[in-house]
């Protein structure tokens, strides 16, 4: 696939959904630098018109990948832009919704940074993501590198509590993703009721970093939290996602690195 990358394979080393047995994930990912954009030919995938992510996205299906991943960064690198094509163009999981309306089985999975991004909002967007792909929906959490270069947002977290605030992040998501059970959407005629809201309940969180009162107020489609996974290679990051996520992403270069990386 030229569009894509097709060599980003993420290793789930302590999968809780597979009761621990590590499992490998093929990952697709389209990148904009990947074509040489001073020819007609590089040009013709050009990462400005979604069409592009579209077909890469029914390519890596039709491949038998089982993700289309979409990154996302903080702020503008003018050096880059100078040399060639924007990493990020379109929102994440806007373009997640038109790639998986386009697609049948590939998981599409957005990225999320923690330090630019409330939980809250966070839920809401992948829950709408989640209903609209039927459950395919998967997410990448980040906690940003660079602080304060997100446009119109201020959040600065020391570095030394970035791996604290990421999975207090998480724990108030997956606890607003399960306030709102898939079984409070089935209509009751007999008690007149559309929406079971008895079995919605709310959360009450207060913590070092937010405070969260309320269910979520987008239905999810599914009764689990997304597969989460956390792109970390660093002792400190692969301890929080073991305690967060289901799989981490291996930025390795080698098969040898990524076997020692995943004990």
């Amino acid at each position: 696939m030229t569009t894509s990358s097709p060599t980003d394979t993420v290793v789930a080393g302590a999968d809780r959904r597979t009761g621990g047995t590590p499992v490998s994930l093929l990952n697709a990912q389209y990148l904009p630098t990947s074509r040489d954009w001073r020819t007609a030919a590089g040009r013709a995938d050009t990462p400005f018109a979604v069409d592009t992510f579209v077909r890469a996205a029914q390519q890596a299906e039709a491949a038998g990948f089982d993700a289309l991943f979409q990154a996302d960064f903080s702020g503008v690198n003018r050096a880059g832009l100078r040399a060639g094509p924007p990493l990020t163009v379109f929102e994440p999981f806007q373009v997640a919704a038109i790639v998986a309306g386009a697609t049948s089985r590939i998981a599409v999975m957005p990225t999320v940074s923690t330090l630019h991004t409330h939980p809250s909002s966070f839920a809401r967007s992948l829950a709408s993501l989640d209903r609209i792909s039927a459950g395919r929906a998967w997410v990448n959490v980040v906690s940003s590198f660079r602080s304060g270069t997100a446009i119109g947002v201020r959040r600065e977290v020391p570095r030394d509590r970035r791996h604290a605030q990421t999975e207090e992040f998480i724990e108030v998501a997956r606890a607003l993703w399960a306030s709102w059970p898939p079984a409070a959407n089935a209509p009751d005629p007999a008690t007149d009721r559309f929406v079971r809201e008895d079995l919605i309940t709310d959360v009450d969180h207060h913590g070092e970093f937010y405070d969260q009162s309320g269910p979520i107020d987008m239905a999810p489609y599914s009764a689990a939290f997304p597969f989460t996974l956390q792109a970390t290679s660093s002792l400190a990051g692969l301890r929080l996602a073991a305690r967060t996520a289901d799989g981490v992403f291996a930025g390795t270069a080698t098969l040898g690195a990524a076997r020692e990386l995943r004990r």
